[in-house]
């Protein structure tokens, strides 16, 4: 898997199994929204250094931080007192999330086709796949894996797992993925 840094073009889509629009990423400067399928904005982040970004909502209140690290990124409260969720990319390319009070709640693995999501007992979630320009995630416990949210352009497997974390709300989702992708994974 690429580990390196991916800055975005002017916008990024993600899409639905349909083809329909469900967000997009809109980076200008240090400043990058989050808007809808409709072009509404859901959230703002300000990137404050290569190591901190700021999260807002569309009233552009702080909601959150993301803080990166070398092999972690951290959520944290609006207040930065207290991490809500930490990432870790193990030395062995998989991934772990905790809860900020220290327990586990994924397990992120590398395989030959992309990653795979699970839960702490090692039940599949997501997975994530690459096939030709699309990335896509798909529901592992569902019949057949449909695809649940897919990009056609240039985004890293490892930012893109992040959107089956469900433990995390759409904004830490997505700001959690941009932070990871622009990290290199």
């Amino acid at each position: 898997m690429s580990r390196q840094p991916q800055g975005l073009s002017e916008t990024l889509g993600f899409h639905l199994s349909n083809g329909e629009d469900i967000f997009t990423y809109q980076q200008e400067e240090n400043r990058v929204w989050v808007r809808d399928g409709q072009g509404e904005v859901n959230a703002v982040f300000v990137l404050e250094s290569p190591q901190k970004m700021r999260v807002e909502d569309a009233g552009e209140t702080v909601i959150g931080y993301v803080m990166t690290r070398s092999d972690s990124w951290r959520v944290r409260k609006p207040d930065q007192t207290e991490e809500l969720f930490v990432l870790t990319r193990r030395d062995d390319g998989n991934y772990r999330m905790r809860k900020g009070d220290g327990e586990r709640i994924y397990r992120i693995n590398a395989r030959s086709y992309g990653y795979e999501v699970q839960s702490p007992d090692e039940v599949s979630l997501y997975r994530v796949r690459q096939a030709g320009d699309r990335l896509a995630l798909h529901n592992s416990q569902a019949v057949d894996e449909p695809l649940m949210l897919y990009t056609e352009g240039e985004f890293l497997a490892a930012g893109m797992f992040v959107f089956g974390l469900e433990a995390l709300s759409f904004v830490e989702q997505a700001a959690l993925a941009y932070a990871v992708n622009q990290a290199g994974g």
